[in-house]
């Protein structure tokens, strides 16, 4: 009994001792205390010249979106020696806002907050309560003492792509930094710009430190780069007070986490939501500015709802006539339960142009990997006898893939949907595929199997595709660029290859000054449809170029004649400057002798460095050159003709409008071509971005950035086999409409911006093959072209929106002095 008793003391003397030395290993010592004034501002505005803008002085008098906080702030700096470690506690009291509802708990406000600092710089911060906003200007607090502490001892962190300044004067230290946060894909026809600019000032006094901290966020689009929202935050920590070093005794603070709810959507709710939105796109057409406003809406609601909910959505509206739109919202949406049920609901329907509609929209989404895989295997699903919707369906998924990082296995199984049920790809269907849907990629990995291509395919439709795929931007690596270019001068010098070969290769050649005199040193004049097609193309481009020799060796008549030697025709005009990018289109007609073999319409953007096709329409004709002269050897033995286009770098399956002289008087008899028809309508998602930025303050900084290009491209024909005339009508309807929303909170501060543009083209083709000399007019026409501009801005549920319109007048374009001639001839003006 005795020895349990001396056992028991023992323990409780160990254990006594063990807290003793915990207590000491986890006492703190007070090294200083001291009180600031505490005040932050915020401020959400647009910007119309954000380069222009001050950050040390910054405007905020026009912000309607602006909020101001003030508190008196006591610093208290306690480190623990025997675990080497430092603890940073802060305490605000006596809270001013003029945002009274943002702060309604001043309790939580005041609440205390620290910060630990370990080793190796790790940090351990702990804040509690559950204001997104109170915790942000918290954070905001810790950050920004932390940081001028770090300058106070001249660490100043050097981020990638940022420019920064130090800061070095007689009672101030600190930096100035403008940063670059995005990284551009210049093969999106709309990418998201931002930009930071921050001031970071350490100010010394005889009291102590002050701390002064600026920073302005800018987020715009490459439509409108200079043109945006911004945000301006300031934070000012002045010392106010020293206080007497406490006893270190001061509390732990225990933090926690905001307790997030997931709103889930009422079904009836959804599903009401959806109907007036379709709704309104039916009645205000898609291809509106407020139907393509509402088409983003309709994608926003899907992106977030469920499996149930899109099941019951879907299902709901599948026999609707507004239910074209929502396959379109449902492509965008990038949600794998929208996207499993649609492909469920369309693949039932006998008639699959719905199908194809959803697949073409589809590609041109930012894509998961999981929807990758999902649409890889519904494609293989897709049964033979759907040829064109298979087709369709691979080259979107070539798109998309094109679009992935590490995705050279999944690319392994598209080439093999590509081949079929071939194991090669000697066919000329299988190569035909293959070159669109490489372009579709926009990789630079398959150069070698293009130029194979080129020099050993049989097909020379096949070959000519390749050649002109060697021209897309991106598909030629740095290294390889010199041997293409090569390559193509030596197919466009070959006298031995055809003609369209020859211009494909021209085409695709970059016409730097080096490769533009040998262009001219080179010119044939034997054949003069490629004469005078080279000529033409080399004048307009070599006259924008500020190189005088070059200028020369154009700018003479011997040169200036020969654009006038043959039927062909080149035009390139540019049609509008958005800041660095401007938008323009090139037409080329080529013709072979009398017979039009190629047609090529080419909307499209181009900057400094690069340039997109928002839309290319090639048309193919062939075997007619025996009914307007001499039959040429090289033509197709059947008349025939198709049309390819291509929707922002996306290839579509051709569309063959007749393939034998049987189907061209069938064509001619009923009257079919005759009837302005829409060849392809839609809406697809351009840019759909969210990103979050902290604030110097703390706030978080939350943007989304969305854009749709909403389009109906319509034609018609008139034909005459007797009279040997033709005409074409082509209206290119489209409107393009770019959203982009802050918010610091959910209900705080929110900045809604929208752009938006809408018209249309029109291209009239007159041909008459009756005379000894095919004549070709061209006039193209743009319509009036409408700009709005609206901004709504959200203080804590009170709202306030501004709009502007803008009509610009339409244009008839004057193309160029030969099309003026032919025009004058054919209409006899």
């Amino acid at each position: 009994m005795a020895g349990s008793n001396v056992i028991s003391i023992a323990m409780v003397r160990s254990v006594i001792s063990m807290l003793a030395l915990v207590s000491l290993a986890s006492m703190e010592e007070n090294l200083s205390s001291r009180n600031y004034d505490y005040s932050s501002k915020i401020c959400l505005k647009s910007s119309t010249n954000f380069s222009a803008e001050s950050v040390a002085q910054f405007d905020t008098s026009s912000c309607y979106l602006s909020c101001t906080f003030s508190s008196s702030l006591t610093i208290l700096t306690n480190i623990d020696r025997p675990e080497q470690t430092k603890r940073f506690i802060f305490r605000l009291r006596d809270v001013k806002t003029d945002c009274e509802d943002a702060v309604a708990d001043k309790e939580e406000f005041e609440n205390t907050f620290s910060v630990k600092l370990y080793k190796e710089n790790k940090l351990d911060k702990q804040i509690k309560g559950q204001s997104e906003i109170i915790r942000g200007l918290q954070n905001g607090i810790i950050d920004t003492f932390l940081h001028a502490t770090d300058v106070h001892e001249g660490k100043v962190a050097e981020d990638p792509g940022c420019r920064v300044l130090r800061l070095d004067e007689q009672n101030l230290i600190g930096f100035e930094k403008h940063c670059n946060l995005q990284n551009v894909d210049k093969k999106e026809l709309v990418t998201a710009k931002v930009e930071s600019k921050e001031i970071f000032h350490v100010i010394y006094s005889d009291e102590g430190r002050n701390v002064a901290r600026r920073e302005c966020v800018f987020y715009s689009t490459n439509l409108q780069e200079n043109i945006g929202l911004v945000s301006f935050t300031s934070v000012d920590l002045n010392l106010s007070e020293v206080l007497e070093v406490s006893d270190g005794k001061e509390e732990n603070v225990v933090g926690n986490e905001i307790k997030q709810e997931i709103e889930r959507g009422d079904q009836e709710e959804v599903i009401n939501k959806g109907k007036n939105l379709m709704v309104k796109i039916q009645k205000t057409k898609v291809v509106s500015i407020e139907g393509s406003k509402a088409f983003l809406s309709l994608v926003s609601l899907l992106k977030t709802i469920s499996k149930e909910n899109a099941e019951a959505f879907i299902t709901k509206f599948k026999t609707k006539k507004a239910f074209k739109h929502l396959v379109d919202a449902a492509a965008g949406s990038s949600n794998l339960f929208v996207h499993k049920t649609m492909v469920k609901v369309l693949s039932k329907n006998k008639n699959k142009n719905l199908l194809e509609r959803y697949l073409i929209a589809l590609g041109f989404i930012n894509p998961s990997n999981d929807l990758v895989s999902e649409l890889l295997r519904d494609i293989e699903n897709i049964p033979e006898k759907d040829e064109n919707v298979r087709e369709t369906g691979i080259y979107s998924l070539c798109h998309l893939v094109g679009k992935l990082e590490d995705s050279e296995n999944v690319r392994k199984k598209v080439f093999s949907l590509v081949r079929g049920s071939g194991s090669d790809c000697k066919s000329v269907p299988c190569q035909r595929r293959m070159v669109n849907c490489v372009a579709a990629m926009g990789r630079d990995c398959y150069t070698k199997q293009l130029l194979q291509q080129v020099k050993s395919s049989q097909d020379k439709l096949a070959r000519e595709m390749a050649v002109i795929a060697l021209g897309k931007p991106g598909l030629v690596p740095d290294k390889l660029a010199k041997n293409v270019a090569e390559e193509l001068l030596n197919i466009f010098k070959d006298d031995q290859q055809n003609t369209l070969q020859r211009l494909a290769a021209f085409n695709s050649i970059t016409l730097d000054n080096d490769t533009s005199i040998k262009m001219i040193d080179n010119l044939g004049r034997n054949n003069k449809d490629l004469t005078s097609f080279v000529t033409q193309k080399l004048y307009q481009t070599l006259l924008k170029k500020p190189d005088l020799d070059i200028k020369r060796k154009i700018l003479n008549y011997d040169f200036l004649s020969l654009q006038n030697s043959g039927q062909s025709v080149y035009v390139s005009k540019d049609v509008a400057n958005l800041e660095s990018t401007s938008v323009g289109f090139v037409f080329s007609l080529i013709m072979n002798g009398n017979a039009l073999k190629r047609t090529n319409f080419v909307l499209k953007t181009e900057d400094e460095t690069s340039g997109n096709e928002i839309i290319r329409l090639d048309s193919i004709v062939g075997g007619l050159s025996s009914f307007v002269g001499d039959a040429d050897p090289e033509d197709d033995p059947e008349a025939n003709a198709s049309v390819q286009l291509s929707l922002l770098g996306l290839p579509l399956r051709p569309f063959v409008l007749f393939s034998s002289f049987g189907d061209l008087v069938e064509m001619y008899w009923s009257g079919a071509a005759e009837k302005l028809t829409s060849f392809l309508s839609g809406s697809v998602l351009l840019l759909d971005r969210k990103q979050s930025f902290p604030l110097s303050n703390g706030l978080e900084l939350k943007i989304q950035a969305t854009a749709s290009i909403s389009f109906d491209f319509s034609g018609k024909a008139e034909i005459s086999i007797w009279t040997k005339n033709g005409k074409t009508h082509v209206e290119n309807a489209g409107v393009i409409v770019v959203n982009l929303e802050a918010k610091v909170g959910d209900k705080f501060l929110v900045f809604e911006n929208s752009f938006a543009a809408e018209g249309m083209l029109e291209v009239d083709t007159d041909i008459n093959m009756s005379g000894d000399e095919v004549l070709a007019c061209v006039m193209m026409k743009q319509k009036d072209t409408k700009l709005e501009l609206t901004e709504l801005q959200t203080l804590l549920d009170k709202e306030k929106e501004t709009a502007h319109t803008t009509q610009l007048p339409g244009v008839t374009w004057n193309l160029n002095m030969k099309n003026n001639q032919m025009c004058n001839n054919m209409l006899g003006k």
